[in-house]
């Protein structure tokens, strides 16, 4: 029997077989061993072997058109070329699941669309990313997923990304609540951090702080770097919203430091940098 696990890590996730199980074939213990080396290089921000093993994974499941490890590689490739900012090769492999949707089980278009919704924020595409939406919600609904908390999250970043406080919060609400019941702690982190910007972007700096800590809490557990950078992050730009100066720093050299160490993107380097910068400016005023 195949347990296959969908992880949603921020805004993105891998997908694998937990486990190798004594029944399967010699040809899909390959593919499984494929995805589970292309998850480890993801994890330490390798992309390059990321895709090869991948790609190898995709080329075995071909072969033998097991269709659903078809899908499950074709997502991981899309997840690292997302990683790269890569959107067009992203969507491209994304696509050629929705749009071939006879040949894939329900299950694995519903993941497909997760990941387009995703894909269509980072291009600004609100309004088709919420379109898509309800299409995740209703194949959630048949295939009996237990990630629904995971579609209520995207719909709440959309709304804080059109700075809509009151649908962020109701939507982050849902997926909490359904995160929680269902024991994926990556998501119910996603789901805190996401009530702390909306209260972030109301101004509920208190609120806000609150929400990003309960996150943290769950992220330093579960080890990933980069969810760390961002609560610390959010509880030290609540600070600084308050005129907390001397705390708002503490919490920005702390994400300096995993920023740094944790090998993340110039790009969150940089903004942490700004924030540094811009607080120690405050104490020269």
């Amino acid at each position: 029997m195949k347990i296959w696990i969908f992880i949603l890590i921020s805004s993105l996730f891998i997908v694998a077989c937990s486990s190798v199980q004594p029944d399967l074939s010699s040809t899909q213990k390959k593919i499984i061993a494929h995805n589970q080396d292309g998850n480890k290089a993801f994890y330490a921000n390798d992309y390059q072997e990321a895709l090869t093993q991948y790609n190898e994974a995709l080329k075995i499941a071909l072969s033998v058109e097991n269709f659903e490890s078809i899908a499950i590689s074709k997502i991981n490739i899309a997840m690292v070329y997302r990683k790269m900012t890569d959107r067009a090769m992203a969507h491209k492999y994304v696509d050629s699941i929705i749009s071939d949707s006879g040949l894939y089980n329900k299950s694995s278009i519903y993941s497909a669309t997760l990941l387009k919704m995703m894909l269509l924020m980072d291009d600004n595409d609100f309004a088709q990313a919420n379109s898509m939406a309800e299409t995740a919600i209703s194949l959630c609904k048949e295939t009996k997923c237990k990630s629904a908390g995971t579609v209520y999250n995207v719909i709440a970043r959309i709304a804080i990304k059109n700075k809509d406080c009151k649908s962020a919060k109701k939507a982050a609400n849902l997926g909490l609540e359904l995160n929680k019941k269902y024991g994926d702690k990556n998501e119910t982190a996603n789901s805190y951090r996401l009530l702390g910007d909306g209260a972030l972007l109301d101004s509920d700096n208190l609120g806000a702080a609150q929400s990003y800590n309960q996150a943290l809490i769950i992220d330093k557990a579960q080890g990933i770097s980069e969810k760390v950078f961002m609560d610390l992050m959010g509880i030290g730009n609540s600070y600084f919203n308050q005129g907390e100066y001397k705390d708002a720093l503490i919490y920005f050299k702390r994400a300096h430091s995993v920023s740094v160490n944790g090998n993340l993107s110039k790009e969150l380097i940089d903004a942490v940098s700004l924030m540094i910068d811009n607080t120690l400016a405050h104490f020269k005023q």
